[in-house]
């Protein structure tokens, strides 16, 4: 299928997850990113999202960017498995980038 670059959108920082609104987008056609700056905001929805991820494809991603205080911790990425487009960028400091090997679903 491929990713469709032309029409993103992306979920910033979002309280809750709208899988509703999400696979509506995705069954559009459209490349949903959401997207993460800080661990507050994404500890307790990351086995949801790995439950999205699970049954969608590359066109669905998920990115982690800013953590501008911290250090983020690659071994996050652990808990979306079924992850198969994803962002890791725009970090001033990052750990345990082995992690990042570590996914199989990835799309390449």
């Amino acid at each position: 299928m491929g990713v469709n670059w032309n029409t993103q959108i992306r979920i910033n920082d979002p309280s809750t997850l709208d899988r509703v609104q999400i696979e509506k987008e995705l069954s559009q056609g459209k490349h949903v990113i959401v997207q993460f700056s800080h661990p507050s905001f994404y500890r307790s929805m990351l086995p949801e999202l790995d439950e999205i991820c699970a049954h969608w494809d590359e066109n669905l991603g998920v990115r982690f960017y800013g953590h501008y205080s911290l250090s983020f911790d690659c071994n996050t990425i652990l808990q979306i498995p079924n992850v198969k487009t994803l962002y890791v960028d725009c970090l001033v400091h990052a750990h345990n980038t082995e992690a990042l090997t570590r996914l199989e679903n990835l799309y390449y």
